[in-house]
């Protein structure tokens, strides 16, 4: 458990502050452009601004999968760190998956409190003429809005809670690649089936495009515990 928690804290230190200053742009954006659109058209809706958030939200995922997925700097003690916990590659693979997920997860609920910010700002604004439920109502009509805020809709819930595993995989495996030197061509195929399917709403296409993540998902996984288990046989020949 120690050497656990001292892996996270060496991914802690490595990436959550440019993740954090990643979302941090993201809702400033998002929320700035709302509130342009706000005070420059009086008759402007929630139900507008789903398009533009939701490529901004993607374009947020992809620099979050970039930093989770990039070598350790040059300067930094990182490899040396692990090395020094003695922890197995496929241990420090398996704790990496759970610290993207986590950071994948961070991003969504950053991105629901930014669309529950811009609600709050469309119904306070002088120009709103509708209910309190108008936002609501306005989310669920938008598929951009509905896909990163599905309230009771819990099909859609799978296919986002889906989509941030593989999305969570696909940075674990593409950072492996990087320190493997080697590439990892499944985790970029898979990054564009995530996001493509979350933009897609629940849809055939959006559905179709989550389980083709599915698979790069598990390609991703099994391309890496072979190359462990081909690195532990390599050890065990070499110390004999």
């Amino acid at each position: 458990m120690r050497k656990t928690l001292s892996i996270t804290e060496l991914l802690a230190r490595r990436s959550l502050w440019k993740v954090l200053a990643v979302l941090a742009v993201m809702a400033a954006a998002e929320l700035g452009w709302f509130a342009l659109m706000l005070g420059n058209r009086p008759d402007a809706t929630l139900f507008d601004a789903g398009r533009p958030f939701m490529w901004i939200f993607a374009a947020a995922n992809i620099a979050v999968f970039v930093i989770l997925g990039g070598p350790a700097a040059k300067k930094s003690n990182y490899g040396y760190s692990v090395r020094m916990l003695g922890v197995t590659e496929g241990r420090l693979y398996l704790i990496n998956i759970v610290y993207c997920l986590l950071a994948f997860l961070m991003a969504w609920g950053v991105q629901a409190a930014v669309l529950m910010a811009a609600a709050k700002m469309y119904t306070s604004a002088p120009g709103f003429t509708g209910v309190v439920m108008s936002p609501m109502v306005e989310i669920y009509s938008s598929r951009y809005l509905h896909a990163m805020l599905p309230m009771q809709d819990y099909a859609m819930l799978a296919v986002l809670a889906a989509g941030l595993l593989f999305l969570a995989v696909y940075a674990a495996s593409f950072a492996e690649a990087q320190r493997a030197r080697s590439t990892a061509v499944s985790a970029f195929l898979g990054l564009t089936c995530v996001l493509a399917s979350r933009m897609r709403a629940v849809s055939e296409t959006g559905l179709l495009l989550t389980i083709v993540a599915a698979f790069f998902a598990m390609f991703c996984v099994f391309a890496a515990t072979g190359r462990f288990a081909k690195k532990g046989s390599k050890e065990v020949d070499d110390g004999e």
